[in-house]
């Protein structure tokens, strides 16, 4: 199983490729927000002795469950929340219910994903402070 350095790199390495992408294609720079969150629960998951779960899904959950009591828990908890929401949209065109789609290129304005990026960041620099 991979250390938990190992996952820190990840998440550093798309805190920093969101960074490159945004204003140009602020739905990419969503979703590479969107993985260094995962990426950063990955290295906690594996700090406190876990194994990583394989789905999307369940990597989030369990880093939010392993974060509660945590100075980072409840920052945790929101950007769980917003990126559970946002990150099939970021990829794929979503049915917008009148028989169109929602392209990811409007699902996230400019503004909206650096504020993402932003507290993602903010999440990397806490927990990599406890690894």
């Amino acid at each position: 199983m991979p250390r938990p350095k190992q996952y820190q790199r990840i998440a550093e390495r798309y805190e920093t490729a969101g960074g490159l992408i945004h204003p140009d294609v602020p739905e990419a720079s969503g979703f590479a927000a969107c993985h260094a969150f995962e990426s950063i629960g990955c290295a906690w998951i594996r700090h406190r002795s876990c194994s990583v779960p394989r789905g999307h899904a369940s990597k989030i959950n369990l880093f939010v469950t392993l974060s509660r009591g945590e100075s980072f828990g409840r920052g945790v908890a929101y950007i769980a929340n917003l990126t559970n929401s946002l990150r099939n949209k970021m990829l794929y065109p979503v049915d917008d219910g009148t028989g169109g789609y929602i392209l990811p290129e409007n699902v996230l304005s400019d503004k909206d994903a650096y504020d993402l990026l932003r507290r993602v960041q903010g999440i990397i620099r806490q927990v990599s402070r406890s690894l």
